[in-house]
């Protein structure tokens, strides 16, 4: 939690071997890890001013991938992403368009991911490129 932190830019990191919590940092508009390609967990919440998510590497998280309450939120892109251990939740993300969530589950889905799944109160009203 950080009022003040406006992005986070670790452009050399690849891989963490543990979790990753970005949370409640109200002024956080920019998020750039592009070289990130394996996690154990990953849980991006509450943070107001992000609109975007862009993890162009990141193909494997070894437990769980959450997403939740990130209010202006419009965009997933996570091109890379194969496996996830555990699970997947996209939640209370009120101007994400529920169709980006659900494009991220399809994407697993076609990759094999046989774990659970939670989409919920998303914008079910957005629409998607």
């Amino acid at each position: 939690s950080n009022d003040a932190l406006t992005a986070l830019d670790l452009p050399a990191l690849a891989s963490i071997g543990g979790s990753l919590y970005i949370g409640s940092n109200n002024a956080l508009t920019a998020l750039d890890l592009p070289a990130l390609a394996s996690i154990g967990y990953l849980y991006i919440y509450r943070n107001d001013a992000l609109t975007a998510l862009d993890l162009p590497a990141l193909a494997s998280i070894g437990g769980y991938l959450a997403i939740a309450g990130n209010d202006a939120l419009t965009a997933l892109d996570l091109p890379a992403l194969a496996s996830i251990g555990s699970f997947l939740s996209i939640y209370s993300n009120d101007a994400l368009p529920t169709c980006e969530a659900e494009a991220i589950r399809d994407q697993l889905l076609a990759a094999g991911f046989t774990g659970s799944v939670d989409i919920s109160d998303n914008d079910d009203a957005g629409t998607c490129p």
